[in-house]
């Protein structure tokens, strides 16, 4: 999903092998904000999407959900989320709770950008409808940056909404936690003790990564007077923080960072960013750990784009990850192009999982029969996944000689992934239909 400066959000879906054309999925008499630091929000679980985003005019911006229930193949009408009248509501995010329904928070201020706050708004019907909003900082000191959009993680019946504060202008941190759905958000807590006083807002929000015992986060703040990309934590347990770390420890000098994103799980994760290190202009750079964030910043990897010969093209990268592979987009903005590029985390390093030689043959929709042909293979010992709509694996299988026989799965979309040994991979989308 992106937006343009037009005023227009696109989806595209991936089909195994290439991108279905570009939809346009808000009406043409509904224009959405589009910049380089704020846009649409999107977030799917299944076959349940939904985009979220604010109007123009600004000075009446007005905060729309777009559903769609079959993967993004066709889109619902716009929804309205907030029921302001006399504040201005703007940068929405949007994160999917239990039963597909929709959980979004989203500032509001002035028109002067004065007496802002970040509000909270749940679907109970599958996003047709939203309950009032309520305040997710009226326990934090001081008051919410007025421009840092703020970020929605879920966790069973816990809520987080991470938004950057404003104390006399130290502009830290901190999460909001509900542990009722959204229904009161009686704790805060300050994630972030870097203290980055500045008179102004930097418009640079946070990105976060929900696994079993915590919440993590990503953000941008000033360090020795170099703006770094610092990462803090929050145990589910205890709600309280853990110190904050520099992702990129080993880099020192004149350099500025960016826009972050994480993804991972408890052991495997990686973080994406901006970076001036190459001749001064952005580019993304990636760090990655299979240990926990206690190996971020020990790897760092430069994305390099082929078809392209210069520095500086590469800017706001969003990262997610499922079933052992990263998915990570970003904009070219030499060919203003937004590209995507999956890879796997080993012990060596973070490898393209594109493997044009492997390539795995079966009938889709499948019916009457469950063998799998791998071709074009290296021999070495394959391992596949299959898991269901949600992610999880339902069932997997090791060989050497290039051939799987399924079990009798129920009836139903499954997803399945290819693993070889030399880091190869092969990602589909399979519907079984039984004998």
């Amino acid at each position: 999903m992106w937006g343009r400066t037009s005023g227009n959000i696109y989806v595209s879906r991936w089909n195994g092998s290439s991108f279905t054309a570009p939809l346009q999925i808000n009406p043409s008499n509904v224009f959405a904000y589009v910049s380089s630091a704020e846009g649409p929000s999107i977030e799917a679980r299944g076959d349940t999407v939904f985009v979220t985003f604010f109007s123009t005019p600004t000075s009446a911006s007005k905060i729309y959900s777009i559903p769609s229930y079959d993967g993004g193949i066709t889109w619902q009408d716009t929804v309205r989320v907030d029921n302001q009248s006399s504040l201005i509501p703007y940068t929405p995010d949007v994160a999917i709770g239990p039963g597909g329904d929709p959980f979004i928070a989203f500032e509001v201020s002035t028109s002067m950008l004065t007496t802002p706050d970040h509000l909270f708004s749940r679907s109970m019907d599958g996003g047709q409808t939203f309950t009032n909003e309520i305040s997710v900082t009226d326990s934090a000191p001081g008051e919410p940056c007025e421009c840092c959009p703020p970020n929605i993680m879920l966790k069973d019946s816990l809520v987080y909404v991470t938004y950057r504060n404003n104390v006399n202008n130290i502009r830290n941190f901190y999460t909001a936690v509900s542990t009722d759905y959204g229904n009161t958000f009686e704790e805060i807590v300050q994630i972030d003790n870097t203290n980055w006083l500045i008179n102004g807002c930097p418009t640079q929000p946070a990105d976060a990564l929900v696994t079993t015992d915590s919440l993590f986060a990503v953000w941008m703040t000033l360090i020795n007077t170099e703006p770094r990309i610092t990462l803090g934590a929050l145990d589910h347990t205890t709600r309280t923080a853990r110190s904050n770390q520099v992702v990129d420890y080993q880099m020192t000098g004149m350099l500025t960072q960016r826009n972050p994103s994480i993804g991972g799980n408890e052991d495997t994760m990686a973080v994406a960013w901006e970076d001036t290190r190459a001749n001064s202009n952005y580019d993304c750079y990636i760090t990655f750990s299979l240990t926990g964030t206690n190996g971020l910043g020990d790897q760092i990897v430069r994305l390099s784009d082929s078809a392209v010969s210069v520095n500086g093209n590469q800017v706001t990268p969003h990262m997610d990850y499922a079933s052992g592979i990263y998915h990570l987009v970003y904009q070219n903005a030499f060919t203003n192009s937004v590209i995507y590029r999956t890879a796997t985390l080993s012990a060596t390093g973070f490898e393209n999982t594109i493997h044009p030689s492997m390539n795995l043959a079966f009938q889709n929709p499948m019916v009457n029969s469950r063998k799998l042909q791998i071709t074009g293979h290296d021999g070495r010992q394959l391992t596949l996944n299959v898991m269901d709509l949600n992610g999880n694996v339902v069932w997997n299988k090791k060989s050497c000689d290039g051939e799987f026989v399924l079990p009798e799965l129920i009836p139903a979309v499954y997803f399945i992934s290819l693993f070889s040994e030399s880091k190869a991979t092969s990602y589909h989308k399979l519907l079984f239909l039984g004998q």
